[in-house]
This record gives C-alpha cells, structure tokens and sequence, in this order.
C-alpha cells in the first residue's frame, strides 16, 4: 500500500519522502533513494527508478557479513593467501550455518562493499606480489562468485563507502606504488554526478566513512599515518581535518550514531603499538576521543563494518609478543556500556590479517537475523 501511495503522489510532485520500516524513500526526477536508518541497509539497491518501485521489494534490512580473503601462516610459518569467504552474524552456528563458495583467487588486501543489490569484492594482491584490477559479485540464488568487471587500476589496501548507490573506491597500492586516484563501481543504478575525484594526496591502507556530503579518510601510508582529509561533495574540495591522537596503519573504522543522531566514526586496529588503542572522531566540530575503554586484542589488519547496530571489527593479528596469533574473534564497540565486547556466539572459522568484509542482508539467509 506505501508503494503504491508513492507512486501516486509523484504523478503531481517532482519530490516526494515516505517512511518505511527502518527507514525512508525519498523520491526525485523519476529515481528513488532508499535510506535506512542506522544499523540497516536496502534489501536490494540503494537507488532504483521509481517506475521499478512497485516491481521490487523495497525494504532495509538487517546486515551479516560476508568475510572474504585475507591470509594467515601454515604450521611451517609460511604466508597462506586466502580465497575462502564466509557469513559471519550476530547469531549463532546453530540457527545460522550456510558455507560460502571460495572466490576465484587467493588475495590480501581486497575491498567491496554492497552495491546494486550485490556484494561486491574487489583487487587485492597474491603471494606473487600480483595486485589484481578484477572485482566479484556474490550470487546467491546459485552460492557463487563470479566475475564482474575490469576497474580501470589495479588496486590493493584501497578504501570504500557507498555513495548515491555507487561504490566509491578511494587510492590503494598499484603497481605504480600508492595512487592518488579514485573509481566508481555501480551499474546502471549508480547515480554519480561529482565527477572525479583526486585525494590530497597517494594513499593506501586507510579507512573512510561518509558524512552526507563529507567523505572522511584517515591514515594510512606512505606519509598520511596521522593525518585526517575531508572531502566535501558539494563543493569539490579537500580540507585538513584535526590529526588522530594515534598514527594509525592497517586499521579500520565505522560510522557510529548516537540516541541523539550525532554522528562519528570509529577508528580501530594498528600496525603502530598499542594496537588495541581505539579512538572516535567527531566530523561535526572535527575532535577526536579515545574510546573509554580499551579494545579486548591488540589487532593489526583488521577490518571492520556495523553489525547489530555497533561498529564490529573482525580478525586481525596480534597478541603478546610470546603468542601472537592470526584471530577468529570478533569485538564490537557498544556506545551505551562504553566498552569493548569480544562476541562469543561465533567466531570466523580461520584467522584472516588483511581481510575483506562486506555487509549483505541477513533476509537472504533465514535463520541469521
């Protein structure tokens, strides 16, 4: 019935907004933008074509996550690469046990995100030093990767969001070394009209999170460990935001939403000790905070996505200099405890440094919600 509503009011209106369950539509010049509220994403694409709103099942979803790639060490110390992938949710193995295909190739360092009603994984770097320009979509009705695109690089240790239904994928290693380039991946549902974008300068193994028309990225090498640049969409320029307390390298971060819809993002995991020092940064009025309490594991390599509504980060390495390992734990941030959780329903079912995790809806999988 909200559908149809929908429809008819945009045969008089060129904008219109209607709420939905976890979140809203909002509707102009005959395309749709489905906008869930915090801790939710679309059951299928971020932006459809309002003649298609009354064909698809428009709805926001709970997320799992599909954890992809990666590498760890064998008995012998040597370096595994990793194709294997795996969901990972909030619920346990006994109500949630689905096994994932492997992907076609053996990689660290690899990014994707959900976009287009797909998860998308992309680049990444073999054990031959080989860093791929090829991405993957996960197809579900036959449990299967297969081949998507060429992106116009290769890349590896890039970063990415989702932006007006288009993955935005941010520098990286190339074979070059570090670029200062961008993409954009998204199909015909991708709506990007900011044109192309160059960081403020060569960036890999950062993090990024978007703020409405801010694009926030933090650390990273060659020489942006402690430094912060913000992107406004609107006006196409960068700016310096307040450096992080900590340098940071192979980390990740999340965005985090308050009961009073301050935004922030959370920074966590390091190659820099300590490493389990985690912090917050707040885009509103550019400061940062250290979490209140420190993380459960010291992590380097990490990756990280919201998952039951708290900014999750997954796997890593570290640990005491006599026992460091490759972890299969997870640790959530819970804002109202402030406090690091280790969850203990699940844990991945090997270590990964180095990993990819992409968010999915957990309706495609009965049983993990």
């Amino acid at each position: 019935m909200l559908l149809h509503v929908i429809v008819s009011v945009l045969t008089s209106l060129t904008w219109c907004q209607e709420i939905i369950e976890n979140g809203r539509i909002e509707c102009s010049d005959g395309w749709c933008r489905v906008d869930c509220d915090y801790g939710y994403i679309p059951l299928g694409s971020y932006v459809i074509p309002e003649t298609d709103l009354l064909a698809e099942n428009v709805a926001c979803d709970i997320p799992v996550a599909i954890v992809a790639g990666g590498y760890n060490k064998d008995w012998n110390h040597d370096e595994v690469y990793l194709s294997s992938t795996e969901l990972y949710s909030m619920t346990s193995e006994k109500h949630c046990n689905y096994t994932l295909p492997d992907l076609p190739v053996n990689r660290k360092g690899m990014f994707g995100g959900w976009v287009n009603g797909m998860a998308v994984v992309c680049g990444g770097v073999d054990m031959e030093g080989v860093i791929g320009a090829d991405c993957f979509q996960y197809n579900r009705v036959d449990n299967v990767w297969l081949y998507l695109q060429t992106m116009k690089i290769e890349r590896s240790f890039a970063a990415t969001d989702v932006i007006q239904g288009c993955l935005l994928i941010t520098g990286g290693e190339t074979n070059e070394g570090s670029t200062d380039t961008t993409e954009i991946l998204g199909g015909e549902n991708c709506h990007w009209d900011h044109g192309d974008i160059k960081l403020f300068k060569p960036r890999e193994g950062h993090c990024m999170v978007t703020f409405g028309d801010e694009i926030v990225l933090v650390g990273g090498g060659p020489d942006n460990y402690g430094s912060t640049q913000i992107y406004n969409l609107a006006t196409g320029e960068w700016r310096n935001g307040s450096d992080p307390q900590k340098d940071r390298a192979l980390h990740a971060c999340a965005r985090l939403e308050f009961e009073d819809a301050t935004e922030a993002m959370v920074v966590a995991g390091n190659d820099f000790s300590p490493q389990d020092l985690a912090e917050i940064y707040f885009p509103h009025n550019d400061t940062w905070i250290w979490t209140k309490n420190w993380m459960k594991t010291e992590r380097s390599g990490v990756a990280m996505t919201v998952l039951g509504g708290r900014p999750t980060v997954f796997g890593g390495y570290g640990g005491d200099y006599c026992c460091k390992e490759y972890y299969v734990t997870a640790e959530s941030w819970d804002n109202e405890s402030e406090h690091w959780w280790t969850l203990h329903a699940r844990n991945i079912t090997e270590g990964r440094k180095s990993l990819a995790v992409m968010q999915i809806p957990s309706s495609l999988f009965p049983g993990c919600t």
